[in-house]
Parts: C-alpha cells; sequence; structure tokens
C-alpha cells in the first residue's frame, strides 16, 4: 500500500468514527435507529437536524469502515494454512482481546449503577435472563462492539471468502446477491448465534474484492470536483426528502420508499466522501491536524459506549426534553465524549502504553507519518 493510501484510510476512519459518535447521540425516546424509522415526536428543528445527521449523512461511517477491514484483511492474505492462522493469530490480539476486556468494562459499570433504570443496564439484565453471560458477551452494553464481532466472525470464513471472489463467476453471484439483500434489507443466518448483518458483509465483501483482484485504480483515480460536488448535493437533497417524509409517515405506513432513499444515500453518499477525501487532503494543515488524531481514532470507538447512552438516557430522563436543550446537547454530549476519550488515549499512551496496546490491540501507538 503507498503511502498517501495509507494516511487516506487513517483520515477516513478517524472522520468516520466521529460520524459514529454522533449517530450514537439521537436523544429522543424512540433512539433506536434503523433504516425506516419514522420521526414520533413530530417535525421540530432538533428531530430534522438530528435525524438528518443520525439516520441519513453518518450512516456511510459503517460501511466505510466495513470496506476498509474488508480490504485491509484481504490485501495480505495468503491463502494458505499459515497465512489463515496467522491472521486468526494477529486478529485475536487487534479484535479478540479488545473485545473481551471493553467488555467486561462496560458490564463493570453496568453492575455499578444497577439499581439504576437506564438502558445500557436494562439490557444487560434482559440479556442474563435469556441467555446467561453467554448472551451478555454477544451483546454487551458497549453495543457498538457488533461491528467487532462481526469481523471476527468473518476471519474465521476468511478462506471462503477469498475463494468465492477470486474467480469471476462466483464473485459476480456472491456479489450481486449480497446487494439484493442489504437493498431489500435481509438478513443472514450466523454461525454461533451471531448473525450475520447483511450491510457489515456486504461492505466487507467489496473491500476484499478491491484488494483480492487488486483494484488500485478504482480506489485511487482522482475525481473532479465538480464530479464530487454534483454528488454531495444528490446525497443531501435524497437525505432531507428522506427525513421530511419519516416526519409525515404513519407507524404503519409502507415504508418502502423510504427504504430506497436510504440505500442510495449510502451508495451515493460513499462515493462522495471517499472520493471527496481527495480535495481535502490537498490541504497539508487539514492532513497533519486529523493524521496527528488517529492515534486514538480505535480508543474513541470503544470509549464512547455506554458512556453516552448513560448521559443521553439521564438527561431524557431528569433534565430536559425541550426543543433547545435536545439540540444543543446533542452536539454538546458527544463532542465532550471524543474530547474526552481524546485525552485519556494521550494519557495511557505517554504514562502507561502497555495498558493502551492491550485495550486497543497495539493501534495508536504505531508512528503515524505527517506531511510535509
Amino acid at each position: 500500500m503507498n503511502k498517501y493510501l495509507s494516511s487516506k484510510i487513517k483520515v477516513i476512519s478517524f472522520i468516520a468514527i466521529i460520524m459514529v459518535v454522533f449517530l450514537h447521540c439521537y436523544n429522543f425516546q424512540d433512539n433506536f435507529l434503523v433504516s425506516t424509522t419514522i420521526i414520533t415526536e413530530g417535525l421540530n428543528l432538533a428531530t430534522f437536524v438530528e435525524y438528518f445527521l443520525c439516520n441519513g449523512l453518518n450512516r456511510v461511517a459503517v460501511p466505510i469502515f466495513f470496506m476498509i477491514s474488508g480490504y485491509l484483511f484481504f490485501l495480505s492474505f495468503k491463502f494458505t494454512t499459515y497465512g489463515y492462522f496467522s491472521k486468526i493469530k494477529s486478529r485475536f490480539v487487534s479484535l479478540a482481546i479488545p473485545y473481551i476486556l471493553w467488555s467486561l468494562i462496560s458490564m463493570g459499570i453496568c453492575l455499578i449503577f444497577w439499581g439504576v433504570d437506564i438502558m445500557p443496564v436494562d439490557n444487560m439484565k434482559l440479556n442474563l435472563e435469556a441467555g446467561g453471560l453467554l448472551q451478555v458477551f454477544l451483546n454487551p452494553p458497549n453495543f457498538q462492539f457488533w461491528f467487532m464481532l462481526q469481523l471476527m466472525l468473518y476471519v474465521i470464513i476468511s478462506p471462503i471468502i477469498y475463494l468465492i471472489i477470486k474467480f469471476k463467476p462466483t464473485r459476480i453471484i456472491y456479489l450481486l446477491g449480497l446487494f439484493v439483500m442489504w437493498f431489500i434489507d435481509k438478513s443472514i443466518p450466523g454461525i454461533g448465534g451471531v448473525t450475520i448483518v447483511t450491510e457489515a458483509i456486504f461492505f466487507y465483501s467489496i473491500g476484499a474484492y478491491l484488494a483480492i483482484t487488486n483494484k488500485k485504480d478504482i480506489i485511487l483515480k482522482d475525481k473532479q470536483k465538480n464530479t464530487i460536488i454534483t454528488t454531495t448535493v444528490i446525497w443531501i437533497a435524497i437525505l432531507i426528502i428522506k427525513t421530511f417524509m419519516c416526519a409525515t409517515f404513519n407507524l404503519d405506513a409502507d415504508t418502502t420508499i423510504i427504504l430506497v432513499l436510504y440505500k442510495l444515500s449510502v451508495l451515493i453518499g460513499i462515493f462522495s466522501v471517499w472520493f471527496g477525501l481527495d480535495h481535502l487532503m490537498k490541504n497539508e494543515k487539514f492532513t497533519n491536524k486529523i493524521l496527528s488524531l488517529t492515534p486514538h481514532t480505535f480508543f474513541i470507538f470503544c470509549f464512547h459506549e455506554p458512556l453516552l447512552d448513560f448521559v443521553i438516557q439521564y438527561s431524557i430522563n431528569n433534565i430536559s426534553t425541550s426543543i433547545p436543550f435536545s439540540l444543543i446537547s446533542y452536539f454538546v454530549y458527544p463532542t465532550i465524549t471524543i474530547i474526552l476519550a481524546i485525552i485519556v488515549s494521550k494519557v495511557l499512551i505517554k504514562y502507561i502504553p502497555f495498558i493502551h496496546n492491550i485495550l486497543t490491540g497495539s493501534r495508536g501507538t504505531r508512528k503515524i507519518e505527517i506531511k510535509n
């Protein structure tokens, strides 16, 4: 991988994790968002802005993460027994150990607040009743770890994914099938009680395809600024229309059109963000600033939940649900959480680097090359 692509992946990953944190800060009672979620609180400035960002603009972040993960995994994948088990070993350090440790931390936090009626605690109690400790580990209070659980599953089946994508006939059927299932929102039975999320495996496989077939020309192709502006305007227009529609539909209404708009927005958004970033990275000051923060990307991912969920739930239940407060807190809470995560990450890197290495799978202490 050349230096520019490496830097671009670091920059876009940091931007994407900021988007994920804000995605998780939808601070209304009905705050479990899916692609066709309807705005039940009525349309106002707060619900419009938050829904537009949480269930619109920021929704490209997760597919981008899966594409990058698939690309990086298969970029150096060797279809041999040694190559397979080398990947198992490396991903055990970078995925499994952080997953276990951070899940234990989140469970410990929930135990401290065990008597409090708050969503992370309530969900942990339900999972304990449903399937014991194993169920809690598969659905930890730090719910964003479903992403890591998916990646660990894909590591196990990586030889199958490699063989399917390596050969053109199977590749076409596989990717087309996944695309259709993703577009119509169908899930896939998983392994050991872990459902394969169609959006996750589809975009992960797209990344794998780009790596296995060595499509650097697609990844590095420079798009004209006018093209990026056009696609971005279309992307935002679709999201504005979708947001207004979600505010006017009833709960029992047919949401097929919303689903279609959502899927189109994700595809156009990924294109706009990936190729639009090339133009932003021409600004060396911007690039260097983001690169200096990228050692903390994974720590922010692990750190922000269930902390943010506790704060939002407490705010909804005990402080205020007014429109001005909801809108202000939507921007304040995640910003403070991100800053706090970076501070804690920096302190650990400086004073207890081995703890940071364990918690992040050795991410964050690697040297980051800044452009001169």
